[in-house]
C-alpha cells in the first residue's frame, strides 16, 4: 500500500554508504543498537528508516480508546504532581463476595 509522505521533511546523513550484508543485513552503528524502524521503499529504490515502537496486542486497546487514554494520562499527571491520597487500606474489603455478571 503506497504511503504519502510530508515533502517538508529534511533528512540528516547517518553515513555515506553502508553495504548489506549476506544475510541483508545494514550496519547502522551502535546509536541505533536494539532499536526497531519501519521501512519503506519509494518507486525510485530509496529506503526510509521510521523508528517505531512495538506495543503489545492486549495493550493496544488503550491507545485505540480516547477517553480511557485521557483518563490514564490525567492519573498519570496528578500522580507526578504528588494528588494521591497514599496508605489506603482496602484490607476491610478482601472477604467480600464478587459478583459476576
Amino acid at each position: 500500500m503506497p504511503i504519502m509522505l510530508e515533502s517538508s521533511t529534511v533528512f540528516e546523513e547517518v553515513c555515506n554508504a553502508v553495504r548489506v550484508d549476506e544475510s541483508g543485513r545494514v550496519d547502522l552503528g551502535s546509536d541505533y543498537s536494539g532499536q526497531s524502524f519501519r521501512v519503506l521503499r519509494s518507486e525510485s529504490g530509496e529506503l526510509l528508516l521510521t523508528p517505531v515502537i512495538a506495543i503489545p496486542e492486549r495493550e493496544m486497546w488503550l491507545y485505540r480508546n480516547p477517553e480511557a487514554l485521557a483518563t490514564l494520562r490525567q492519573g498519570l499527571e496528578e500522580a507526578h504532581a504528588g494528588l494521591t491520597v497514599g496508605n489506603v487500606d482496602f484490607s476491610q474489603y478482601a472477604d467480600l463476595e464478587i459478583e459476576e455478571d
